[in-house]
């Protein structure tokens, strides 16, 4: 930085921040903007199984522009937000297999830093490369010297046959320029020499004499096989992207891999090395040795090896070829992305610094790290149920993912910053500067704006110190405009701390399901009832990717749309029959769908509300029926149509998503994947199997069933939306519902399910199992379960997902559209203060429920109304009944989780002033330009909430409120608009105060605590800052129109 002279303390200095260039030279992190690669073959080419070949590419700054290449022609191309990641399943042809110069190149371009991720499948063959941005590639590359006969006999302690085909490794060199490149291999006994055009490739099978790659240009070079043997007569692909020589170093820490008993190392070098570390002895390797020393210590923990040149280093298990990081290229922050349900990190970091590492924004708190020996690291693994961020603020680290499909497959998470930053992943790090030149506040503040720079604000103590120590160090002593750009990673996973519970939103997206047999005869009736907070609210309504209907609703109207027959979902395939609903304030959406007596309701939960991870416990019908009813004799094979729950799997986001699968039954486990286009949906029968599902993009998931048959010989629908893993809880209040006879539980799997005291789950690991719950006739129950579950309600006709205690809220909508609905609310005993719009809810039939500190109460309720706690939380369920008395409904539809004691809030109260001194009726203008009001201290609560925010930001002086007094009668008012007004029946005058009437009209608040933000009447034409407000608005007090406005869906 300059050094100032000769600056007079009155100057004012502008310090900006100057944005470093990025890849200057060799870099460490991942990220970039153009990327080479490509798919090699899988297991076999004529294997029956198709591949699935993908890539998985995240965005890191907002508005790139993404454009994929397949052999040069395009096959994708979308905008992405910072955080986003999107799943590009690619041509089945780009696997390639032959040998020689080969075009079908896959080439990934983006107007902004991305990181991209490849992902090969093919049956139980599964391997995900990170893949290098063109800056991290090189010209020098040595090729390992793997022996892959000697490699399989030292896997199996036997020698085997391979096929010719198969015998040998297989070398794949990457033109990585837009450019003529000339490649010359290395080898014994003549060097080999190709010339690849732009962004092409070479494959070769190599025999152990080539010894390394020279290249013109930058070149990607990777190792690979089709099919390493393992036992059991199975095979699965590897893949090593190798790094270039200037990337080589002498220390490594060697991770130990989760669930595998069998490891060796091999070491690369140009040179004769010795490596040690561990329990290796110590060895010295000639030059180019294909040797594979035996490292079984690593069964304990991770291992510190060093060799005594420079070299790369190849972790080598059966069925996985790791290239470990290096120590130096270790990093202050990682993303570690997941693609499946059953993932692992590994972190390394040091013994001194090893409990500040943080995983997003949450401090990573493990009591399982285990020192590395000989280093001055220690290691830790951690589940993984989503890609997350995992970071140290003041030294660097290193991070593996490790996933399991019947293998285990995975390596080095994908580097993204290899410098720490206390306040999280800063992909560009701050830089200051100091313009000698004196400006005011606009201009410095024009002037950063000018160069895509901002002021800087100290809004936490680690920004404080560090502008401090700027200042310092330049010796800076003048008042100085301060100004600096921290570019931090901002991704939507970073940001979001878990999923709100609220059920309102802007954005929803649902299904139809069969309902009894799409073959009835009976019409059926499937809708959505859409309710608005807010005036002029526009909704729209798409099916099949086609806006099918646009209206503007007001505020507490409700509509009801009917959609055509056809939207009903009984085909098991892809179908793009999805109902989304958009609208631009908030809403919330009730689905209800009915054939004849069976009907079912449930709340739509918004997008955001929605998951990538779900488990669905094993709902095996014939099992169900026959505990229901002793009638196992009487039912149907697994496999016939309506023998099955099913599920309903729709993508919610504008892109396609990777669906991975699994499913476990009395067969075992089963894996296979779904892709889904933007928005659409996929339906299939369980079989009676536990469901795993795991998506790279967010899903929602309907549990459902057309026809669960009931009492005499009749059968109705059930549907529950499933609730992802985000929003499990441990303690559950289990509703006591009228005429529900029989009552069940199913539970996801846990050790323990606490009712009353004893443990009432006998089979511990099946999640099939149903629990008889008798009690529930006298009075609601209480359940806790050892772990974070999912329970279900199961009755005849009635399957409902129940709400953990952890998604109590404050205040709930409930919509009957019967008169028999009954509302079901749990409240704390002590706290039994509930009302129901404007109304307390005044009874005694309170019944508490045991071994818990709640009572639940049952109401008869028709219409729309809202529920709420002005102190606490409660919980709400809506249930009504079909014509046989089959109960049907869910959870009530949450509106705010925080209790207020004026009602169910919908927007706070908010407070604004403006620095700008202004008389009281252009005040008064301002405040309502704005949609506010001048403040209006009316009541003693009023005034102490207006004294809360003025303590919190005191500037000396006075604020004008909206008290003013008549010319004609002298008396004081409270002036709301233009035309309405009303009499003042509390004040707070400071003494001496208000003055005479032709001394002053208007009034002021005092912003000295002093003086007790006392009131003094003030000249209106007098200039003070206005004090602006606008008032809480509360669900509660909105009037709900009746439910007589339909409209006949045509499409």
């Amino acid at each position: 930085m300059r050094s100032l002279t000769k600056i007079m303390t009155e100057i004012m200095l502008t310090i900006l921040l100057l944005t470093p260039m990025i890849g200057q030279g060799q870099s460490w992190d991942n990220y970039g903007t153009t990327f080479v690669t490509i798919f090699p073959e899988n297991i076999a080419f004529y294997y029956p199984r198709s591949p699935f070949n993908a890539l998985n590419i995240t965005a890191l700054f907002p508005n790139a522009e993404v454009e994929v290449f397949v052999s040069e022609i395009l096959t994708y191309t979308d905008t992405l937000q910072a955080g986003k990641s999107v799943t590009v399943p690619l041509p089945v042809d780009t696997e390639i297999y032959q040998f020689g110069p080969i075009s079908q190149t896959v080439r990934i371009s983006s107007s902004e830093v991305i990181v991209v991720q490849s992902i090969s499948k093919k049956g139980d063959s599964v391997q995900t490369n990170v893949i290098q941005p063109r800056k991290n590639l090189g010209t020098v590359y040595t090729i390992p010297s793997l022996n892959y006969s000697q490699m399989i006999n030292t896997f199996h302690r036997s020698a085997k046959n391979v096929s010719k085909r198969y015998r040998s490794f297989r070398l794949v060199i990457i033109n990585g320029m837009n450019n003529i490149n000339v490649v010359t291999i290395v080898k014994t006994p003549v060097n080999e020499t190709y010339t690849l055009s732009a962004f092409a490739a070479l494959q070769l099978q190599i025999n152990g004499t080539e010894t390394a790659v020279y290249s013109k240009y930058s070149v990607a070079v990777m190792l690979t096989h089709p099919c390493v043997e393992m036992e059991e007569c199975r095979c699965n692909m590897v893949l090593n992207q190798l790094l270039p020589d200037t990337l080589w170093d002498s220390s490594f820490v060697i991770p130990s891999i989760l669930n595998t008993s069998n490891f060796w190392l091999h070491v690369s070098s140009s040179v004769k090395t010795s490596a040690t570390g561990g329990n290796l002895e110590l060895n010295t390797l000639d030059a180019y040795s294909s040797k594979l020393l035996s490292l079984p210590s690593l069964q304990l923990g991770s291992q510190f090896i060093t060799t005594s040149n420079l070299a790369s280093l190849r972790l080598v298990v059966p069925g996985m070829i790791i290239e470990p990081i290096a120590q130096y290229m270790f990093s202050a922050c990682y993303l570690a992305p997941v693609s499946s349900t059953d993932a692992m990190a590994l972190i390394i970091a040091e013994t001194n610094y090893r409990d500040s590492v943080y995983i997003d924004g949450d401090l990573l708190l493990s009591n399982k790290w285990s020192p590395i020996a000989n280093s001055a690291y220690s290691s830790v693994l951690v589940s993984l149920d989503d890609t997350h961020v995992i970071w140290h603020p003041s030294t660097k680290i290193a991070v593996y993912v490790f996933e399991k499909s019947t293998i285990v497959y995975g390596g080095p998470a994908i580097a993204l910053s290899g410098k720490p930053d206390p306040l999280g992943c800063a992909l560009v790090p701050s830089t200051f500067d100091v313009i000698v030149k004196p400006l005011s506040w606009p201009e410095s503040h024009q002037y950063c704006m000018l160069i895509s720079d901002e002021l800087f604000s100290p809004s936490n103590e680690a920004a404080e110190i560090e502008m401090v120590n700027i200042l310092k160090n330049e010796s800076i002593n003048e008042g100085v405009w301060i100004g600096v750009r921290r570019s931090l990673l901002t991704l939507d996973w970073y940001q979001q701390k878990g999923l709100s519970v609220e059920s309102y939103g802007k954005d929803f997206i649902t299904a139809f399901p069969e309902n009894i047999a799409y073959y009835h005869p009976q019409e059926s009736s499937n809708t959505l009832q859409i309710t608005a907070f807010y005036s002029d609210t526009s909704v729209s309504i798409t099916i099949n990717y086609i806006n099918v209907y646009n209206e503007k609703l007001q505020s507490g109207q409700t509509k009801i749309v009917h959609f055509p027959k056809y939207i009903e979902q009984y085909q098991y395939t892809n179908s793009t029959l999805f109902v989304r609903v958009t609208s631009t304030e908030k809403i919330v959406v009730l689905w209800l769908s009915q054939r004849g007596d069976s009907v079912q309701s449930n709340v739509v939960q918004p997008v955001n509300n929605l998951g990538k991870w779900y488990k669905i416990p094993f709902i095996n019908y014939n099992q169900m029926m026959a505990s229901l009813y002793n009638m196992s004799d009487q039912l149907a094979p697994d496999y016939w149509r309506y023998s099955s729950f099913r599920l309903i799997i729709i993508n919610a986001i504008k892109a396609v998503s990777l669906i991975t699968i699994q499913s476990f039954s009395t067969d075992g486990r089963k894996d296979f994947n779904i892709t889904l286009r933007p928005y659409e949906l996929h339906q299939f029968q369980t079989n009676g199997s536990e469901i795993h599902l795991h998506s790279n993009g967010t899903v929602a998931v309907l549990l459902t069933h057309p026809c669960v048959e009931t009492i005499g010989c009749d059968c109705n629908m059930v549907v529950s939306h499933i609730l992802p893993r985000g929003l499990w809880g441990e303690t559950f209040v289990v509703p006591s519902v009228k005429n529900l006879s029989t009552a069940w539980l199913q539970v996801s799997t846990t050790t323990n399910v606490m009712h009353k005291g004893r443990n009432i789950k006998t089979q511990i690991y099946n999640s099939s199992e149903l629990i008889p719950l008798l009690d529930l006739k006298s009075a609601s129950q209480f359940i806790s379960a050892a772990n974070d579950v999912s329970i279900r309600l199961i009755s005849p006709g009635l399957v409902i997902e129940l709400m953990p205690e952890n998604m109590f809220a404050a205040c709930f909508f409930v919509q009957m559209n019967s008169t028999e609905g009954e509302a079901v609310i749990i409240a704390e005993a002590s706290k039994k203060i509930v009302y129901i719009d404007t109304n307390l809810l005044s009874s005694t039939d309170w019944k508490p429920i045991p071994n818990s500190n709640y009572s639940s109460i049952s109401v008869s309720l028709s219409g729309t109304h809202v529920i709420w706690h002005p102190t606490s939380k409660i919980g709400v369920y809506m249930f009504e009944k079909m014509k046989s008395g089959i109960p049907y409904g869910s959870p009530a539809i949450i509106l705010n989780e925080n209790p207020d004691r004026d009602g169910c809030v919908a927007d706070s109260s908010y407070y604004k002033t403006n620095t700008t001194v202004m008389t009281w009726p252009e005040s008064h203008h301002y405040c309502l330009n704005m949609s506010y009001q001048l403040i209006t201290p009316s009541s003693e609560k009023a005034q102490n909430e207006m004294t809360n925010f003025l303590q919190s930001n005191t500037v000396p002086g006075y604020l004008w409120i909206g008290l003013r007094r008549s010319r004609l009668t002298s008396e004081w008012s409270w002036q709301i608009s233009n035309d309405s007004e009303y009499s003042v029946n509390y004040t707070k005058w400071a003494v001496g105060h208000p003055n005479k009437p032709w001394k002053a009209l208007c009034a002021s608040v005092s912003q000295d605590a002093n003086q007790e933000f006392s009131w003094k009447s003030v000249p209106c034409c007098a200039k003070l800052r206005p004090f602006c407000y606008k008032e809480a608005k509360y669900f509660n007090h909105i009037t709900f129109d009746t439910l007589y406005d339909h409209f006949s869906m045509i499409v």
